[in-house]
């Protein structure tokens, strides 16, 4: 990447510092955006994880009582 100033006048530093400055701007700016992304995905996301563990949860609790109960119908089968 070559550096020029703009005129004469302007020193190759200050056209250095201007790229520079150009240069953590936009890296300013894609911080800027992925903050934004961030903090509108991260709830919904949560959200969602959480709907995910509470249906999970569910499905564990009724194969636990309907193990309970096939095990009840069996030991009751084996009484008769």
């Amino acid at each position: 990447m070559t550096f020029a100033s703009v005129s004469q006048s302007r020193s190759i530093v200050l056209a250095l510092h201007t790229a520079v400055a150009a240069i953590v701007n936009n890296s300013a700016k894609k911080i800027a955006i992925m903050v934004r992304v961030r903090m509108v995905l991260l709830p919904s996301l949560r959200g969602f994880l959480l709907h995910l563990a509470e249906c999970i949860h569910q499905v564990n609790g009724r194969r636990t009582k309907n193990g309970d109960e096939q095990r009840r119908e069996k030991k009751q089968g084996q009484w008769d």
